[in-house]
């Protein structure tokens, strides 16, 4: 018992003695002189501690985040890779960070229609549905990122153009968020931005 008390004290005397240590972060007082304004001139840099804050990845990261938490499969039946590559296919690297983006979960819903669905894209891998023959615009599916996780790795097992580029289609069948039990046609690819 004292030791547990011993550990809390000295745990709580730790954080009591970097919050007071911790640098200011407040720029230095300016007079509220109307000539006085606030320039490189009158300002010293050196005063500010160098800290930056966290910055996410640029616009080319993950633009589109899953809904939920978790792994999620809402398709069955996933077709093998068609080879699509070209010298216009995206780079392996993009297509492999959507997947370790995803990996921890997630799951999109979308209606199908005319355009097809953008589940996610990083760079110049984007990776894509849309609706299969006979399939009525309108109807809601459900995608998990356990499902485009396997597109992605059925996409990296073609052989790449220039040692570099990948690109595939292939189908599946994905379940409707009225009627769990059904499932639908969708075309997938993994297609350059």
């Amino acid at each position: 018992m004292i030791t547990h008390k011993l550990l809390i004290s000295t745990f709580l005397l730790f954080l009591s003695s970097t919050v007071l240590a911790l640098p200011s972060t407040t720029p230095p007082s300016t007079e509220s002189n109307s000539n006085t304004s606030l320039t490189s001139d009158n300002y010293e840099y050196d005063d500010i501690p160098d800290y930056s804050p966290y910055e996410p990845l640029n616009s080319t990261s993950l633009e589109i985040l899953p809904r939920e938490e978790g792994p999620k499969t809402y398709c069955r039946n996933i077709s093998t890779a068609e080879d699509r590559t070209s010298a216009g296919s995206p780079y392996s690297v993009d297509c492999k960070q959507i997947w370790i983006n995803i990996r921890h979960g997630g799951s999109w819903e979308w209606g199908t229609g005319r355009n097809p669905f953008t589940v996610a894209k990083y760079g110049t891998c984007l990776v894509g549905l849309e609706p299969g023959d006979k399939v009525l615009w309108g109807n809601w599916l459900k995608v998990g990122n356990e499902d485009v996780m396997k597109i992605i790795d059925e996409t990296l097992k073609l052989p790449f153009y220039n040692g570099e580029q990948v690109g595939s289609r292939g189908t599946m069948e994905c379940r409707t968020t009225t009627k769990p039990h059904n499932y639908f046609k969708v075309r997938w690819g993994v297609w350059h931005t």
